[in-house]
């Protein structure tokens, strides 16, 4: 048999209890029985991939009766294989009045729907072959009647931009359902609208009546009308059972908190109190209509007419219990953002009103999410903000430091504006609000392609008072959109939180693998949760900066992946184009084994400086790649996780580090000075600076930062710093001959070069002279002569520039020199590594020579 009694329960199981149905776990909301349906209807749960099929609409350019208002949509396949797409309720290949259209009048308001809501599986409706297959350059034309649909009485008569709904499923080529996207930008059109506004609607009348049960058919078979009969026993007989489990309940089960949510006693007894309206249904007066063919489609009902039910072809090929029953919404896979939801109804909504409390108090931020989009949870959102101010950071200091003119963003600076750019910005634009309501200074572009989407985020940036320093732009066909209409433009940063997932079964398929329910709801919409580009529907590909055979094959490996893959792949390719324009290009990660791919890919593309992190709230993990074609270089703090073990999987993913670490002994038997271990270790280290800058003739300056001070953190270690800026290696043992060289043929021409130090001369504690060499922000170097503590030497460009400080962590005696790499292509690496083990072994040599002698007779 059918599974009449199955749908039924969930048709008929809101009469009994007075349009009242249990949806948050805690809230009883005022519902038609059609929300019962929306319970298992359709939802695109992931985003779509575009495909080479087009879709267009036509209809008149005004009419004077809504009766007129008919649209003609026409889908073609222009791509060379076949083409099979669903003809799910809510496409333009169905005949039925679904909610296909956006219906928008000149002011911006949609018009009332009034069309059918539909209960509909797209597995089972692939299964039993309800869809339209279309040949290579083959179309289809539907004709649709919108007053069956739409009322636009409210929004009174005008102009109305029509535009289709260009989210389709389809059968890949493995026949499995996937989301596409039709190729090209959305089409509408605008249709003047006057005279009648709404068409009126009549019910289906009584075709033969069921004394038995007073249950109403219309044009319904003895068979129909005799499952029909039995469905209603059948859903006595489940909300009998059910009241029984409840009943026993006193704690809570997998089960209980896979329906309902958390267990509260007061959450139980409202459970109970609708499902005995459920039980007490003897399903009277309900009208079933039976003149549906659509094979694809289980049932529908217009909302304005809660007490009839139109019953389709899946209805009556259905399994009575099981997946895809309809017996339990639990089995089913599709889902509905947003209450009623099958899956954990509470959760999502406890998450929205968390997320906006949180916003409210900590940020003075109100924020408006639509119930079928992604709700941001803040302590991720704000961690990704976090590393984005530490990236910043760490430029700002960088730039002020090398005193060079890189082309990085020169309006980078701690006191100036900082300009981002947010690619896929979202409903909530909660990146853009986040970064400025924390940076004042800060100004932020964002992208958005979802037009409801944008909706909301325009709302959301408006209702902030943020409009004058967050854009909102309209996505383009490139990622970086912005960067592409704008040569000029240049950037601090980007950040984007990308579709993770290739496909809506790869979602399904997450969800099935781990153990237990997932700990929130995901409620995105289509285009925030699947990405699964065809590269023949991709634009033209900027020239790229640098490429090679390993490179191309990498990028199309990643687009045919599809998902977060293909979407980094993009970003990277573009960035290839557009260079240092776009400062630090960053992304999230929803899955830890995509960081390895997107780093081997940053690698192929010739880009040596780059980042990645974690952030970690709760039970969540994300991660996060960035990498700049600046020679800029960030601290291990901020580009790498150097707490991961070497066995780690990200571990030899990270970048190599740009922080050295040696330690030196101070022996305890030193000479006495009136210096402190500190200063006099410090003098130690700014007399080998200097030494070596002077050696450099004039390749080397050297600046110091501070004279000792502590930090401004509780309890930072004791430290004395200088920068140090380098045009070549003057250091090295090959460099030290050459130079030595040098002095030589200077002397037998008259002493010229005497002075410049072979490398071998010792300034002692105390000597004379240092003072005016080194002071607050003096600067070491050349052959200058001192005027205020500084020597005079030429600017950059300089080859590699480092941070070097002198440290102990308190209360031990031991020593640390630090070296910092802090600007310099990939092939200053080791001229840095190499400078600071220099600095390393002059200064224990300087230590080891004021260890005074012992006493005659005595060892030493």
């Amino acid at each position: 048999m059918s599974d009449v009694g199955v749908t039924s329960r969930v048709l008929l199981g809101c009469r009994g209890i007075k349009d009242v149905m249990f949806c948050d776990g805690s809230t009883m909301l005022a519902l038609q029985v059609y929300h019962v349906l929306t319970m298992v209807v359709f939802v695109f749960a992931a985003s779509s991939n575009t495909h080479n099929f087009t879709l267009q609409i036509r209809g008149p350019t005004s009419v004077t009766n809504i009766e007129n208002l008919r649209i003609t949509a026409t889908i073609t396949n222009i791509g060379d294989e076949d083409l099979k797409l669903l003809n799910d309720p809510t496409s333009p290949l169905s005949t039925l009045p679904g909610d296909i259209f956006t219906v928008v009048n000149s002011a911006g308001t949609a018009a009332q729907f009034k069309g059918i809501v539909a209960k509909y599986i797209p597995d089972v409706a692939a299964k039993i072959g309800a869809f339209t297959v279309l040949k290579p350059h083959e179309s289809a034309s539907v004709h649709h009647d919108l007053s069956d649909a739409y009322d636009l009485t409210a929004t009174g008569a005008g102009t109305y931009t029509i535009t289709p709904r260009d989210v389709f499923y389809a059968l890949n080529e493995q026949d499995q359902v996937s989301t596409w996207r039709a190729y090209g930008a959305s089409t509408s059109i605008q249709i003047n609208v006057d005279g009648r506004l709404v068409k009126p609607r009549t019910p289906p009348s009584a075709s033969s009546k069921s004394l038995e049960k007073r249950i109403i058919h219309n044009h319904c078979t003895d068979i129909q009308e005799w499952d029909l009969g039995l469905a209603g026993d059948q859903a006595n007989k489940y909300t009998a059972s059910a009241m029984v489990y409840l009943d026993s309940l006193s704690t809570p089960t997998e089960r209980w908190n896979a329906w309902f949510g958390s267990w509260t006693f007061d959450r139980q007894a409202t459970v109970r109190y609708q499902m005995a309206f459920l039980a007490n249904n003897n399903f009277e007066s309900y009208l079933y209509d039976c003149t549906c063919q659509d094979k694809g489609v289980y049932a529908y009902v217009y909302p304005q007419e809660p007490g009839t039910i139109y019953i389709c072809g899946a209805f009556w090929g259905a399994h009575k219990t099981g997946t895809d029953s309809r017996f339990e919404p639990k089995n089913t896979d599709d889902r509905l953002p947003g209450c009623p939801s099958t899956e954990q109804p509470s959760t999502h909504i406890a998450l929205r009103a968390l997320t906006k409390a949180i916003l409210k108090t900590d940020f003075s931020l109100e924020l408006e999410v639509p119930e079928d989009r992604l709700c941001p949870p803040v302590p991720n959102r704000l961690n990704y903000v976090l590393w984005i101010e530490d990236i910043v950071k760490a430029t700002c200091q960088g730039l002020r430091l090398v005193k060079t003119s890189p082309s990085l963003s020169e309006d980078i600076a701690l006191n100036e504006e900082v300009r981002g750019l947010d690619i896929g910005t979202g409903s909530s634009a909660i990146y853009p609000l986040l970064a400025c309501v924390r940076n004042p200074s800060w100004s932020i572009l964002a992208t958005e392609l979802d037009e409801q989407s944008f909706t909301y985020a325009e709302r959301n940036i408006h209702a902030n008072d943020f409009s004058s320093r967050i854009t909102l732009h309209r996505a383009s066909s490139y990622l970086f959109g912005p960067l592409f209409a704008d040569p000029s433009l240049r950037i601090s940063f980007t950040m984007c939180n990308p579709p993770f997932y290739a496909s809506v079964s790869e979602i399904s398929a997450s969800k099935a693998a781990k153990d237990e329910d997932a700990l929130s709801t995901c409620t995105g919409g289509d285009r925030e949760m699947v990405y699964a580009p065809s590269p023949t529907t991709l634009p033209p590909r900027p020239p790229p900066a640098a490429s090679g055979e390993e490179y191309e094959t990498a990028y199309a490996k990643a687009i045919r992946e599809g998902g977060e893959i293909a979407f980094l792949a993009r970003m990277v390719d573009e960035s290839l184009y557009l260079g240092e324009r776009g400062g630090w290009y960053t992304s999230m990660l929803g899955k830890m084994r995509s960081v390895p791919e997107v780093v081997g890919l940053i690698k192929l593309a010739g880009i040596d400086n780059y980042a990645i992190t974690q952030f970690t709230q709760g039970q969540t993990r994300r991660w996060a790649v960035g990498w700049s074609f600046s020679s800029l270089r960030l601290p291990d703090d901020v580009s790498r996780m150097s707490y991961l073990p070497p066995t780690h999987a990200l571990y030899k993913v990270q970048p190599s580090r740009t922080t050295l670490d040696r330690p030196i002994a101070y022996p305890r038997t030193l000479a006495p000075t009136t210096s402190t271990p500190q200063e006099a270790l410090a003098s130690v280290a700014a007399r080998v600076l200097q030494s070596i800058a002077k050696e450099s003739s004039g390749s080397i300056e050297v600046e110091r930062l501070n004279d000792g001070e502590v930090g401004e953190d509780e309890g930072e270690e004791e430290k004395e710093e200088w920068v140090v800026r380098a045009k070549e290696n003057t250091w090295s043992r090959a460099a030290r001959r050459k130079r030595k060289r040098g002095a030589l043929d200077g002397a037998d021409k008259g002493g010229e070069g005497m002075g410049q130090g072979s490398g071998k001369r010792v300034r002692r504690a105390g000597d004379g002279g240092e003072g005016a060499l080194i002071g607050r922000s003096g600067a070491l170097g050349g052959e200058g002569k001192g005027v205020e503590g500084q020597l005079e030497v030429p600017g950059g460009p300089w080859k590699m520039v480092c941070l070097l400080t002198v440290l102990r962590p308190s209360p031990e005696d031991v020593w640390r020199v630090r070296g910092r790499w802090m600007y310099g292509s990939q092939d200053a690496r080791e001229m840095w590594e190499g400078f600071v083990g220099h600095v390393v072994g002059r200064i224990e040599a300087e230590v080891e020579r004021m260890v005074p002698s012992p006493p005659n007779g005595e060892d030493e």
